[in-house]
């Protein structure tokens, strides 16, 4: 959820996994900027990492990512995985690359939405193979011509993930 998290947008989507009782596996990148985030509590299957150095290699494995509106959303488009967007602020409700035509469910204003809002969502998006593989083709075709999915390719293909 960016650099920083300002809406502390990490937190819901913990407390929204945690409702719809998830078993799998949870990768949560923190930007050198967040705060700490608390999840020595949780019942989540949970890995918190910060300073990643390769983040297409954890994006690559991903089924389903959620993420905040900025540049993440285009890098996870370029390798088809189907996202939960929720803007950290009202600027990023402007982004248009936040769409279903880019595999990007986009929710809204991250304060705004609720955690069971949230859950609902992931809930279907976890239960629905259709729909991610709707969401990853359309996300692949809409990066397909652009020159940041070639970049993204190559970079796969150096760390020997392509």
């Amino acid at each position: 959820f960016g650099g920083t998290d300002p809406a502390g947008l990490a937190s819901k989507a913990v407390a929204a996994l945690e409702e719809i009782d998830f078993k799998g596996r949870v990768t949560m990148v923190r930007g050198l900027g967040a705060e700490p985030i608390d999840v020595s509590g949780s019942k989540l299957n949970l890995q918190v990492l910060s300073n990643v150095k390769n983040m297409p290699a954890l994006m690559v494995k991903a089924d389903l990512a959620l993420s905040s509106a900025g540049r993440t959303i285009t890098e996870l488009s370029c390798i088809g995985v189907p996202t939960l967007c929720l803007a950290q602020n009202a600027k990023e409700l402007t982004h248009t690359h936040n769409s279903v035509n880019n595999g990007v469910i986009m929710l809204g204003l991250g304060s705004l939405v609720s955690v069971e809002t949230l859950a609902a969502h992931l809930s279907e998006l976890i239960q629905n193979n259709a729909l991610r593989q709707t969401l990853h083709e359309r996300a692949l075709g809409a990066t397909a011509g652009r020159s940041n999915a070639s970049i993204v390719r190559r970079i796969l293909r150096a760390v020997g993930l392509s």
